[in-house]
């Protein structure tokens, strides 16, 4: 039991999850201590005189342990949540203003100026595809990454990376990896704060605190969320950027993993063919052999060549970063009540951040 646990907290489980769940429960404890004073004294003197100062920093820690896991199983659903995967009512009407926000930002661009150009390849799908823009700025920046496989080569994602990702070069898969730990981290922050920012201001309404510390605790905790966010889109523009990397170097890897004939490796047509015929195999278990019959249809939606790659949730091992199909099976919604405070505030940051 020891070893699993010790399993489970690596360095990357600390860094992203228990840290930050630790500074969140540590903050936020000690603004009801403060708020509930002298009551809180005299309850940790009779703590203190009991002799159970030991036990209750131990339940501390298991209590910080146990959340950093919820959180830690949760990424990718904070992920997508920060991409716009929002649903129900009210999730469809913000994600619809969403778009037409930047649908209007990504029609003012001008592909034939050089500054534009460049916001399109890094920030956005393609111009000749509308339908892929997303409701905020970090969902329209991992679909630009996710779509260059399928609008280059032919490439689903959301079939094919995790798949070629474990042939990738250790450097290349350790960039790609330590990229999207800082986009991991940046928006449990972000989403930590949050939180923050809600139940902090309801603690201070709740004690009679002045309106200025109520409404400082509001906007410093809600400006911290915001300044994480911000920097997450700068860590998803670099992994999107070892991702193009890794798609343009090493992409006939998973072909010749498989014994894929030279002749196909040599020819572009070939090479989109044979990955349009693999993502029907994994995904539809449509096998090549029946593809091939003039007399089957391949199942509606599976051609592999249409460039829409997935951008949800899905775990794959190392390559889990794109495995994610939004086009592909729909990743569950998040759940659990720790997060929704963090959805309250950081709705108007994500969808509204110029």
């Amino acid at each position: 039991m020891f070893d699993e646990v010790m399993k489970l907290a690596d360095r990357r489980f600390l860094v992203n999850a228990f840290l930050p769940c630790a500074a969140f429960i540590l903050a936020l404890a000690g603004l009801v201590v403060l708020r509930t004073l002298p009551y809180s004294a005299v309850v940790w003197q009779r703590v203190v005189a009991a002799g159970l100062t030991a036990a209750v920093l131990v339940a501390a820690l298991v209590a910080a342990f146990f959340a950093a896991a919820f959180v830690s199983a949760q990424t990718g659903a904070i992920i997508r949540w920060y991409e716009g995967g929002w649903s129900g009512p009210a999730g469809r009407l913000a994600t619809a203003l969403g778009r037409r926000c930047h649908l209007r930002r990504l029609a003012r661009l001008r592909p034939g100026d050089p500054a534009d150009y460049d916001r399109i390849y890094h920030d956005y799908p393609l111009p000749s595809r509308p339908e892929e823009v997303q409701a905020t700025r970090l969902g329209n920046i991992l679909r630009n990454a996710e779509s260059y496989p399928a609008d280059r080569y032919g490439i689903e994602t959301a079939v094919i990376w995790p798949r070629l990702h474990p042939l990738l070069p250790e450097s290349v898969s350790a960039a790609s990896a330590a990229a999207k730990a800082d986009l991991e981290f940046l928006l449990v922050v972000s989403a930590l704060a949050a939180a923050y920012s809600c139940a902090g201001t309801g603690v201070l309404a709740a004690t009679g605190a002045p309106a200025a510390a109520t409404l400082s605790c509001l906007w410093v905790s809600g400006g911290l969320a915001y300044a994480a966010y911000r920097g997450a889109l700068s860590a998803a523009r670099r992994y999107g950027g070892h991702v193009k990397v890794a798609v343009d170097l090493h992409r006939l890897a998973l072909l010749r993993h498989l014994d894929t004939p030279d002749d196909d490796l040599r020819d572009a047509r070939r090479q989109r063919d044979a990955y349009t015929s693999l993502a029907l195999w994994w995904y539809r278990n449509v096998p090549p052999a029946v593809q091939a019959s003039p007399a089957t249809d391949a199942p509606d939606g599976a051609d592999g060549a249409d460039g829409k790659a997935g951008a949800g949730g899905g775990e794959a091992g190392a390559g889990d970063e794109l495995g994610r199909g939004r086009r592909w099976p729909p990743a569950p919604s998040l759940h659990g009540l720790a997060a929704l405070g963090a959805l309250v505030v950081s709705v108007v940051i994500v969808l509204f951040s110029p």
